[in-house]
């Protein structure tokens, strides 16, 4: 900041530096102003980020099924699973039909299980102390496909993933479609309200 300061004869230079008290409190509360915005976005943009990432690899991983029970010309069951523990929410096996594929591994052995690809689905997203960030309901808990590659349902799966309440604040929740008989997966958002499972569960609705 520079002052001038009339003399008798000639204008004196003075030079002051630094910022005044009321300089610095005005920066301080404008800091403080767009910190208050900035940081409850960021937090629910992480908490989205985290529901979208889970849902498009579980997509991925739907994708893969209907070719898996194509291969190996058996009937497989995608169940969801109630108490997930540690474990995937999932488990995918297929029962041998007496096709070729089937026989050449079980032979004439009945209800045997010639795939199980429970290792193919991630894990639900935890936090260091091991709380899960998001959960997963479905409105059936069986889901068959045919020797095919078929969906034989009966009806539509639907999969709906949404953040849990250790991310704090609401999420957006998105949903995974398995359409009857075509097997087409398709997803998108969920606009319904849902409600959170007991901690270490999924519940299976109803509706």
């Amino acid at each position: 900041m520079t002052k001038y300061r009339a003399g008798n004869s000639r204008n004196i230079l003075q030079v002051s530096s630094g910022y005044s008290l009321v300089e610095l409190i005005t920066v301080v509360l404008i800091i403080g102003i767009l910190s208050s915005l900035s940081v409850p976005s960021f937090l629910a943009w992480r908490r989205n980020q985290i529901v979208k990432t889970y849902s498009e690899g579980l997509k991925l991983q739907f994708n893969s099924l209907p070719n898996e029970a194509k291969k190996l010309g058996a009937t497989c069951t995608l169940k969801s699973l109630r108490n997930l523990s540690n474990s995937a929410p999932f488990t995918f096996s297929c029962i041998a039909n007496g096709s070729q594929k089937s026989l050449s591994k079980c032979g004439s052995a009945t209800n045997c299980n010639i795939s199980n690809l429970s290792t193919l689905f991630d894990l639900l997203p935890v936090n260091p102390q091991g709380n899960k960030l998001v959960y997963l309901i479905s409105n059936k808990e069986n889901h068959q496909f045919t020797p095919r590659g078929q969906f034989s349902g009966g009806a539509d799966s639907v999969f709906v993933i949404s953040g849990t309440q250790v991310l704090g604040g609401s999420t957006v929740s998105r949903c995974i479609v398995i359409k009857n008989i075509t097997a087409e997966i398709r997803s998108g958002f969920y606009s319904r309200a849902t409600s959170q499972p007991a901690t270490g569960a999924t519940t299976v609705s109803t509706s």
